[in-house]
């Protein structure tokens, strides 16, 4: 899913919206990772039904 396509529905203006570093593409392949490996601990373990990460 791409979010931009989302942004009228959720009232974003996205000329309003600040450029793409190199270091948040960076940020989006880490935390892309990090969620992708953490489904799998959350699948093996019943007691675990949230993940959060802090920015």
């Amino acid at each position: 899913m791409n979010i931009a396509d989302k942004f009228l529905d959720l009232s974003i203006v996205s000329s309003r919206l600040t450029k793409k570093k190199q270091q948040t593409d960076k940020k989006i392949e880490y935390v892309s990772e990090y969620v992708r490996l953490w489904a799998f601990v959350m699948l093996e373990r019943s007691n675990i039904d949230t993940l959060n990460f802090i920015d």
